[in-house]
């Protein structure tokens, strides 16, 4: 995928420690980094390529004192004070720096970033932010072998089909497949014909599904990318789509119970929703040594020894059905509970996780 100057440099930003938010020349958010996702949390979520007044407007209610965003009366810089969630109080002082097209000397977008400080007590933002840079360096090192691990794997092969035929069955219509990852499901699913939307939340995993060829061709024409965590997703509306797919992404969300109730919202009546996660019994070393195993039997291990290791790290660091003991068991007492029927319960992987499919209350219209 072709980057403009702007979007590089907003790519550079990413994981930078201050918070910073990347504005086109027509002030729409073209990128925000981890930093500022920490700050702003879920009012920020999924808002690239919104405008900035909305942004603004949703975060006014959590300044107490000041400006958080330069360029009142021309001046460069800003100062306020924000309640932040799960962070309290803190004072932020904001720069703005205006970016040029190096060819043409034409703006095309500027920067703000803020310096963040502690207003009392001790410095959550900065724990907060060193936590989650880990755990999206440990996704980074995952996505970097993921496919040529997970891809040679029958048990997970399996489950994408499964997915792929359960929403293919699905009346015409839009499809979205959140925690979308590396884009295995989505590559499956785009050979069907249908409009899909991928979600997901690792820079890393987005990158790579952009850059597969069979879905780079479709984006912005059959396909459409959001950069989010399916946990809180206002920009889709609700009854959306006529399928939807979560693959193996509840066990790393803070709030799984919330994704599957965006799930819901976002499915039309009479549509299917196909989940596969972990089970109460789940063991991670199960899986593990089975991937092993199968390397070896089929003379791929010495020439993927390396990714597999990356593999076994990333997976021992998210460690699996540690934040949440939401699991496909509740899955399905969740869905029975509202009214899904057609439900299956079905096992994969070794008898450690399970796929749910069922069908909203109501017809698909």
């Amino acid at each position: 995928m072709h980057c403009t100057p702007l979007q590089q440099l907003a790519c550079g930003l990413y994981y930078a420690p201050l918070p910073a938010l990347t504005l086109d020349a027509e002030g729409r958010v073209l990128d925000y980094n981890l930093a500022l996702d920490v700050l702003a949390g879920d009012e920020l979520n999924g808002r690239r390529y919104f405008p900035l007044d909305g942004l603004v407007q949703r975060l006014a209610p959590r300044v107490t004192q000041g400006t958080l965003f330069p360029g009142a009366n021309g001046a460069a810089r800003a100062k306020c004070t924000l309640n932040a969630e799960g962070l309290g109080s803190v004072h932020l002082t904001a720069a703005e720096t205006m970016c040029h097209d190096p060819a043409t000397s034409k703006a095309i977008g500027r920067i703000v970033s803020w310096e963040v400080i502690p207003a009392n007590g001790e410095d959550w933002f900065h724990k907060k932010y060193r936590e989650r840079l880990d755990h999206q360096l440990t996704w980074d090192t995952y996505a970097a072998s993921y496919d040529r691990v997970l891809n040679l794997m029958p048990y997970y092969r399996e489950v994408v089909e499964r997915h792929r035929t359960a929403l293919a069955a699905t009346a015409p219509g839009p499809i979205v497949d959140l925690g979308a990852g590396t884009g295995n499901l989505a590559e499956a699913l785009i050979s069907t014909g249908r409009q899909l939307t991928v979600v997901d939340n690792s820079r890393a995993m987005v990158d790579k599904l952009r850059s597969k060829p069979a879905l780079a061709a479709e984006i912005g024409k059959r396909l459409t990318v959001i950069e989010a965590s399916a946990e809180f997703l206002p920009m889709i509306a609700g009854a959306s789509f006529t399928g939807v797919s979560i693959l193996l992404a509840l066990f790393d969300m803070q709030a799984p119970e919330q994704a599957v109730d965006t799930a819901v919202r976002v499915l039309q009546p009479g549509g299917t929703l196909v989940v596969t996660e972990l089970k109460q019994c789940f063991q991670l070393e199960r899986i593990l040594e089975e991937c092993e195993r199968h390397l070896h039997a089929i003379g791929r291990y010495d020439e993927l020894a390396a990714d597999l290791h990356r593999v076994v790290k990333s997976n021992r660091q998210l460690a699996p059905g540690s934040l949440s003991r939401f699991r496909a068991e509740s899955i399905l007492e969740s869905l029975t509970a509202r009214g899904f029927h057609d439900l299956s319960f079905i096992d994969s992987h070794f008898g450690q996780c399970a796929t749910i499919t069922g069908r909203k209350p109501g017809r698909t219209t």
